[in-house]
């Protein structure tokens, strides 16, 4: 394993790793990286009318091509700026279920330099507001269903309706071009809310430089996995599923943004998460790898009709949210056995730009309450010791006496305030940590509720209404069952 890491990271490789001064930091960062995500953006139409995402459930089926969504950010970004004054820096608040719409508003938000917020979806009113106030958007881009949690109250800022205003942006200026505007690598991207366990949510700040290095972390393990495990030659094309949100970071960072810039095409989930939809799309689609939470897993698995759908296509599988039980591990690995040697689990935070650490393949068998292997770029450190950056060789614990107290960004994260974007203010120089000893996938900050130290009963409840915390129970309408901060890892590309 280390002979092979240091192929891929070493002198040449592909996922060569050196040292820069970031932000007046010495740091390890990718030296084959792309500077923006609008470059992301600009590279993926190499791949013109192959499938970009594919939005499906049991009775609708919406397809976005590559060369269809550019089109879509581009007049999307002009109205934006020519319509709203949207300017670089400005913030952009989303606020829907997962839809194309939402995917589009987001590219063309940092496609101008300015900064997209995704708003949670699960949000009641007085959150929605408690938001809209914190990241001080110029326009809001909702749906009718979130916008109703206002009960008729004016947003307070300029409002695009997705089902009344998106179908004439969309198309408003079909020879539009991206735009051109300067975007340094250490400008803020993107902010998704964290999730208030403790208090209010805050806005996590993810930086251009954030997020796409979370992106090669996550393609340097598909190319290790790839080295180690190579597909046949008769494989049928990868396929993602995602079930996640698009306001969590495995859905907007592993998922919209990397497969796009992977070429990967993706089906996504609409509405609830329904463990049958999950496995007829499966079937039907050709998925071949998914990203899940324990509870997603675990309802599958269960469910009583597993053994009426054809799930052999599906050779990847990963995810994280909170520790996943060995028992329930092995119970998948028998359930799905093309899953067997192929399934891993990760560990991250919003903070951090999703991804941190990967336990997967033969050492997730082996190691099974292990939260993995530190990925190249992530500074590890422990409490009053200096940090120590991968990819240095190193062996996942047992379960033991395996913990991970302190973990870095890919680069220093800026101020974990929405609000200080605006100001201008950035925190010091230093990398983001992940605060509190982790054992599997990590803290399980969850969606917005009460403090969970002092009300643990009425927290367990809150959690149950919320996410479906207990196998079987309802979850919150519209966007699968994954939490809110950063643990749920795409890992199956």
């Amino acid at each position: 394993m280390a002979e092979l890491e240091a192929q891929l990271t070493g002198p040449g490789g592909f996922f060569e790793v050196g040292r820069e001064t970031v932000r007046g930091e010495q740091m390890a960062v990718f030296t084959n990286r792309l500077r923006s995500l609008r470059e992301a953006l600009e590279a993926s139409t190499a791949f013109g009318d192959r499938d970009y995402v594919v939005f499906a459930d049991r009775d609708l089926r919406r397809v976005l091509s590559h060369e269809e969504h550019r089109r879509a950010v581009a007049s999307t970004a002009r109205v934006l700026h020519e319509a709203f004054g949207v300017r670089a820096g400005d913030r952009v608040a989303i606020l829907a279920a997962n839809c194309p719409e939402w995917i589009v508003s987001f590219w063309a938000a940092v496609s101008l330099g300015a900064i997209a917020v995704g708003l949670n979806g699960w949000w009641v009113g007085d959150e929605i507001r408690y938001g809209i106030a914190d990241s001080d958007p110029k326009v809001l881009i909702v749906d009718r269903k979130r916008l109703a949690r206002l009960d008729g109250d004016d947003p307070g800022v300029p409002t695009i309706v997705i089902e009344e205003d998106f179908e004439r942006i969309w198309h408003a200026h079909p020879d539009a071009e991206l735009p051109t505007v300067v975007i340094d690598e250490d400008d803020p991207a993107l902010i998704l809310y964290t999730s208030g366990t403790t208090g209010r949510p805050k806005g996590a700040v993810n930086t251009h430089r954030n997020v796409l290095g979370a992106i090669g972390m996550s393609f340097f393990h598909g190319a290790r996995n790839a080295m180690l495990h190579p597909s046949p030659p008769d494989a049928p094309p990868v396929c993602q599923l995602v079930t996640y949100p698009l306001f969590h970071v495995s859905g907007l960072h592993m998922g919209a943004i990397a497969f796009m810039l992977s070429g990967t095409r993706s089906v996504w989930t609409l509405g609830r998460f329904d463990p049958e939809v999950v496995m007829q799309l499966i079937q039907s689609e050709g998925i071949t790898g998914w990203s899940y939470t324990v509870t997603m897993l675990h309802r599958v698995i269960n469910h009583p009709n597993l053994g009426d759908y054809d799930l052999t296509g599906l050779r990847n599988g990963g995810g994280g949210g909170s520790a996943f039980s060995p028992a329930l591990l092995e119970k998948a690995r028998i359930a799905i056995p093309n899953l067997r040697g192929a399934m891993g689990v990760g560990y991250g935070q919003t903070e951090c730009a999703a991804l941190a650490t990967v336990n997967a393949g033969e050492e997730l068998v082996a190691f099974p309450e292990s939260a993995g292997r530190p990925l190249p770029t992530v500074r590890r450190c422990r409490a009053a010791t200096p940090a120590v950056e991968s990819p240095r060789p190193w062996r996942p614990s047992t379960a033991s006496s395996h913990r991970l107290p302190l973990c870095g960004a890919p680069s220093p994260r800026r101020e974990r305030c929405a609000r200080r974007t605006r100001r201008g203010a950035r925190r010091g120089p230093g990398a983001c940590r992940c605060a509190g000893a982790v054992r599997g996938s990590g803290p399980a900050n969850r969606a917005p509720g009460p403090d969970r130290r002092a009300h643990p009963d009425q927290h367990r409840r809150e959690q149950d209404r919320r996410i479906g915390g207990r196998p079987g129970h309802e979850q919150e309408p519209d966007q699968g069952n994954a939490d809110t901060d950063g643990q749920g890892i795409g890992l199956g590309a």
